[in-house]
């Protein structure tokens, strides 16, 4: 996967919608995603998810599943599994992607932007207030937030959050680009990593740096 895709697919878990927001609303907002970043930090956990990546103009589009497991501050990691295994680990500034069962890596450092993106699924709240207006919709067996860019022009243009109300999971998100494809992930079976080795790259692989 080329670089650009993977920052825009995969480390965008970005945001937006909802600019008129009213600031009671907005308020409600930043107390749920405060809330869930509190149980965020609590333990490193993983879940299950289903991606779904439609480009713009189609209805559909390409569905990938694996695992995403989170562990603050600073640390992400995607496991893929269908359609072909693949990882994707963030730590801090650094991006690292492998193939299971091969003997090299990509190394990436992680230009400013690319790592402001991932604010969301950290929900890093100093970041995400300093970029984006947020409104809370209360839906039946769920919260949504929606989060709109104070910058117009940028590269994140509509993103959801769903959140299970008590326990502050993170059940969806869904964003749309500024081309007008659209990621989604929704996540099922939240557990403890149990396994704190997730979180750290492989020793035994030959990094190529990019």
């Amino acid at each position: 996967m080329r670089h650009d895709l993977f920052v825009h697919r995969t480390l965008l878990p970005a945001l937006v919608c909802c600019a008129l927001a009213a600031p009671a609303a907005a308020q409600d907002a930043w107390t749920v995603l405060a809330a869930a970043r509190a149980e965020f930090e609590r333990t490193a956990w993983t879940a299950d998810f289903v991606q779904t990546y439609v480009p713009a103009g189609f209805s559909s589009g390409e569905t990938e599943t694996g695992r995403v497991s989170v562990a603050l501050p600073g640390t992400l990691r995607w496991d893929y599994d269908v359609p072909y295994a693949k990882v994707f680990l963030v730590r801090d500034d650094m991006a690292y992607t492998w193939n299971p069962g091969e003997s090299t890596g990509r190394r990436t450092l992680l230009a400013p932007a690319e790592r402001e993106h991932l604010a969301l699924l950290e929900l890093d709240l100093a970041a995400l207030e300093a970029r984006y207006e947020a409104a809370l919709t209360h839906l039946e067996g769920g919260l949504e937030v929606t989060l709109t860019p104070l910058d117009e022009t940028a590269d994140i243009r509509a993103a959801t959050l769903a959140l299970e109300p008590a326990s502050y999971r993170l059940l969806r998100l869904r964003y749309s680009d500024f081309e007008g494809n659209t990621t989604e992930f929704r996540l099922s079976g939240h557990r403890v990593a149990a396994d704190t080795g997730l979180f750290w790259a492989p020793t035994d692989l030959d990094w190529l740096e990019d």
